[in-house]
């Protein structure tokens, strides 16, 4: 499975997913910050509400200054992520989702966490 999605976008912003057990790294997803806004803005607001990571993402402001930034409730978010609409996204955009999937996947798997951070 590729895991790399930033490279060739050096000196753009960039985020990474990782699935941590007892502080060591399992699995990791770089990728270019824009990736991720194309999917997160295709999430869904439920009964008016954000949730999950789309709350963060839309109301915590600074929340990427406090990088990296643990997920509380994996499940949640695997959840929200697992209802993004992907049709008509491009393969490489497909890949980035399915990548960010596997490793929240992961960290539920393995009784672990999940930190995303942007730089």
């Amino acid at each position: 499975m590729k895991t790399d999605f930033y490279s060739g976008f050096e000196g753009e912003p960039e985020m990474a997913f990782e699935s941590k057990k007892d502080g060591h790294v399992r699995q990791c997803v770089r990728l270019w910050y824009g990736y991720f806004y194309d999917l997160i803005h295709r999430v869904k607001a439920v009964d008016g509400e954000w949730r999950s990571l789309a709350l963060v993402y839309h109301l915590s402001e600074g929340w990427f200054d406090s990088s990296p930034w643990r997920c509380t409730d994996i499940d949640a978010a695997l959840e929200q992520w697992s209802t993004i609409d992907l049709s008509g996204l491009s393969p490489e955009r497909l890949q980035v989702h399915e990548a960010i999937r596997r490793v929240m996947r992961d960290a539920i798997d393995s009784g672990g966490e999940l930190w995303i951070s942007y730089d």
